[in-house]
């Protein structure tokens, strides 16, 4: 499949439209065909519903190969435009960075997530939790310069912000930190901005207020509904691997149902 420019056009204007963009992570090629039977704009992935779909666990520990397998399944079974969830870029290097975004572009992605969260690996071994701030910003322009060599320079680059998720520096002081990291990751060529795990009504506001590019916000217990989000100016609101979850945890009760009661008419209950 080659680039979808076009593609990445539509979904860097979903993210200023008049109600924000709504996504639906999908792990595989029927979920992203449901997304877009019930009505979605575009289609995300979840990393974490790919990998445990696949046998492993979240926070790149999935092969490259192996993600964008699934990552091309997926763009192929929509003619919605997908962003995906490409972890930390699969990469140690803003090199190796660049080639998971090629790689990702030729089978039709329109945009992706990066994040500066190091791998779990590294983290669990006793490293930092997050990239230093340079280092994250040579690898977001690598990855622009990626999209920019294939001609697809809408590509929507939704630049994770760790700071709330790994809870660096004392809570009060979180904002800030998280603020610097979005101004320095906006100059390097991020089109969206993602603070995961950022709950508080009013300390979304003010990120929103000074974050300088559309704000994506994960959507789960304890985050404010979807209309107040769109009223603090929320562009983008996304589900992660809550589907997954959803759609595993509806599998599981139906499949207990049928061992425990006998009741083999629960598979076929819609």
């Amino acid at each position: 499949m080659p680039p979808r420019p076009a593609h990445a056009t539509a979904l860097a204007r979903l993210h200023h439209a008049a109600e924000p963009l709504v996504v639906l992570n999908a792990w595989d090629a029927g979920s992203a065909s449901v997304a877009e039977r019930v009505g979605a704009r575009c289609v995300g992935t979840t990393s974490a519903g790919v990998a445990a779909a696949l046998g492993f666990q979240d926070g790149e520990r999935i092969p490259r190969d192996l993600m964008l397998a699934a990552v091309e399944r997926i763009a192929a079974a929509t003619s919605l435009p997908v962003t995906a969830d490409l972890e930390g870029g699969y990469g140690a290097t803003p090199e190796q960075v660049a080639e998971t975004i090629r790689l990702a572009l030729e089978i039709g992605v329109a945009g992706f997530n990066l994040e500066d969260s190091f791998p779990a690996e590294r983290r669990a071994a006793g490293g930092p939790p997050l990239r230093a701030i340079a280092e994250q910003v040579e690898r977001l322009r690598a990855a622009r310069e990626a999209c920019d060599a294939l001609g697809v320079r809408d590509a929507v680059i939704n630049a994770r912000v760790d700071v709330f998720l790994r809870e660096i520096g004392e809570p009060e002081a979180r904002l800030d930190l998280a603020l610097e990291r979005a101004a320095a990751y906006v100059e390097a060529g991020a089109s969206c901005l993602f603070p995961i795990m950022l709950k508080d009504r009013d300390t979304i506001g003010a990120f929103v207020k000074g974050a300088g590019a559309p704000v994506n916000i994960l959507w789960l217990p304890g985050v404010p509904p979807l209309g107040t989000l769109a009223a603090l100016g929320v562009r983008r609101v996304s589900l992660g691997g809550g589907w997954y979850r959803c759609a595993m945890s509806a599998a599981e009760s139906a499949a207990k149902a049928v061992i425990d009661e006998g009741k083999l008419e629960r598979i076929w209950e819609r």
